[in-house]
């Protein structure tokens, strides 16, 4: 047990044996092969507790099974008039009608012998050894609390396992303490709140409890609230009041910037409506696609003077530690700089398509065991893919890559591009970077990002920090008329390889944008529409 409590988790996990499942599916099948069957307990006798989404068969006890007379801290007796005849567990005599009967694991025993098995229950509490005690010091250690004493009931043992395995989750995240709450939840400001996803069910084992948010919140700001889902997930929103708006968009990605201005302008409107209003923003995590919508909407409301002091905020309120937390993905990063930008008007969301011919990565990466890779691209137009290229051969003795794509590609809007490795020995692939732009953006029909400003890239060491990679766009289509005076690129183009696979070899399953154990969530509100966008802009530009 205590090697599975100090993994940082982030999968489906059984609350019974801590066991980490990559999917729901998973989870349930292991439930109920390992643990249904052992449920001893009637679902009409459960004691109710802060955990009702998990299923009636939820196990009572996960520590290893021992003899009755030896599970004298685990019993919670109740009064019970018996309609058959039992036999006493502590006496082993018959009893006849009044006995008492445990509420967890159906152990029975006379009015008297209870009393005994109190007494002998304190006798044996004075002894420090047992797993419950080792258990609850090891998850008050962890998480930095004084160890306190509490009843060894199994209910009392689920709920530690719980409070700590969430503790494990949400790891560097600042939670939301006090003597009623113990959430993944931070307080931005005092009208910006910050969360991971509101789960149900076995998820509550690991993640925030919805119950436990809706109460928080009409505990704390009654109906003055209005949820913000960014993630592609839906729940039970009835249980918030039917506050929820949901704007969801990929994991890891940044949003579409259009989507983006309708998030700060709804998120505008609900606090500009009544000064006790607040926002609740969250993802999945509470951490890339929350830290993206809140830094934008601080620095639009003046809170904080630049994109990066309003992305320096929320990551030092957020986690305790600034420097491991935040809104770390390069794309998310610069989307919120394009929002600043499209406020003092230097970014356009209509704009004219551009065409992109060349790829060209300055460096090697080093993805085989030669020190080369086998690379080949994506591009998605948003989320649609319109181009895959071939597979290219590269040795680390060249100095650069160049692709290029005949005719050029047609861009307008969020574009998404991925660099993939094809990977021979396990016939799959490895992302070599990845990186979101806006046509909007693009200046002088170029564009270059160094190691820093590429997703995933920018933290994998078999991509060079010297590497860089270069876009170059046309804006009609012919590249020889619009850099015939360029010979640098001119010269780098001639060099361009030329693929040793066509890309029906790496038709690869398409990419699975959506969240997992849910249901697609796109915006609740329809979007606003371009002049709610446009009047966000004049709003903004100073």
């Amino acid at each position: 047990m205590n090697t599975a409590c100090t993994t940082a988790l982030e999968g489906f996990i059984c609350p019974a044996c801590l066991v980490d499942f990559p999917s729901a599916s998973k989870l349930q099948g292991h439930w109920l092969k390992f643990h249904s069957p052992s449920s001893a307990k009637k679902p009409s006798e459960r004691v109710s507790n802060d955990y009702e989404d998990i299923p009636d068969d939820y196990p009572a006890n996960s520590t290893t099974q021992v003899s009755r007379n030896q599970r004298l801290c685990d019993h919670v007796f109740k009064s019970d008039l018996l309609a058959v005849l039992e036999k006493c567990g502590f006496c082993g005599e018959d009893i006849d009608t009044d006995g008492k009967i445990c509420e967890v694991c159906n152990y029975h025993c006379h009015d008297k012998c209870e009393r005994m098995l109190v007494k002998a229950q304190c006798s044996r509490q004075g002894s420090s050894n047992s797993t419950h005690n080792k258990f609850k010091t090891l998850a008050d250690d962890d998480i930095g609390r004084k160890s306190r004493t509490l009843p060894s009931s199994p209910k009392n043992l689920v709920t530690n396992i719980c409070h700590h395995v969430r503790h494990r989750v949400s790891r560097n995240r600042v939670r939301h303490v006090d003597e009623h709450f113990d959430l993944d939840l931070t307080y931005i400001t005092d009208r910006i709140i910050a969360m991971s996803f509101p789960g149900s069910g076995l998820e509550t084992t690991y993640r925030n409890n919805l119950r436990e948010v809706a109460r928080m919140l009409q505990t704390n700001h009654q109906d003055k609230y209005m949820v913000f889902n960014l993630s592609e997930r839906r729940y039970d929103i009835s249980k918030l009041n039917h506050q929820v708006l949901d704007f969801g968009w990929p994991d890891h990605l940044a949003p579409p910037l259009e989507r983006l201005c309708s998030i700060i302008k709804s998120i505008d409107s609900w606090l500009k409506s009544d000064p006790v209003h607040v926002v609740v923003v969250h993802c999945k995590g509470g951490k890339g696609r929350t830290g993206v919508v809140i830094a934008a909407y601080m620095h639009f409301s003046k809170i904080c003077s630049s994109p990066q002091a309003a992305l320096d905020w929320f990551a030092m309120k957020r986690f305790y530690d600034d420097s491991l937390g935040g809104v770390t993905q390069p794309s998310q990063r610069r989307y919120v700089h394009y929002f600043s930008d499209y406020l003092d008007g230097k970014v356009k969301l209509n704009t004219d398509p551009i065409f992109l011919h060349h790829v060209i990565i300055h460096g090697i990466p080093s993805f085989d065991a030669r020190g080369g890779c086998k690379p080949f691209l994506r591009v998605y137009d948003g989320l649609k893919l319109i181009y895959t290229s071939g597979v290219f051969h590269v040795t680390p003795d060249m100095e650069r890559i160049c692709i290029t794509i005949e005719g050029g590609l047609i861009l307008h809007g969020d574009v998404l591009i991925k660099c993939y490795h094809k990977n021979t020995l396990s016939s799959g692939r490895d992302i070599i970077f990845r990186c979101q732009f806006h046509t909007g953006a693009i200046k002088d029909h170029g564009l270059v990002l160094d190691k820093t400003e590429l997703d995933d890239a920018f933290k994998d060491r078999k991509f060079p920090d010297g590497c860089k990679v270069e876009f170059v766009f046309s804006a009609t289509g012919n590249f020889v008329s619009e850099f015939k005076h360029n010979e640098r690129l001119r010269s780098i183009i001639r060099h361009s390889l030329q693929p040793v696979e066509n890309p029906d070899t790496v038709l690869y399953p398409l990419d699975n944008w959506y969240e997992s154990s849910g249901e697609s969530a796109t915006p609740s509100d329809g979007s606003s529409t371009r002049e709610e966008t446009e009047d966000l802009s004049q709003k903004g530009v100073t």
